[in-house]
């Protein structure tokens, strides 16, 4: 649980924002996408986005109050 806890707030410093990483990649060109940048790039976004996705899933439910 507490390792949980320290990488739900690992994310939340980090301010992780994976839309602006999309983004980035969105803009490039079509070259840039298709060569080993933009697929290395693309692999790196979809991996941080399941990371990130991921621990939104494991946090706490908040408290009924």
């Amino acid at each position: 649980k507490e390792t949980i806890y320290a990488l739900q707030a690992f994310h939340n410093a980090l301010g992780t924002d994976t839309e602006g990483a999309r983004n980035y990649y969105e803009e490039r060109s079509d070259k840039w996408k298709e060569g080993d940048k933009g697929v290395t790039y693309l692999a790196w976004v979809e991996s941080l986005e399941a990371v990130c996705d991921a621990l939104d899933e494991l946090a706490p439910a908040p408290a009924e109050g």
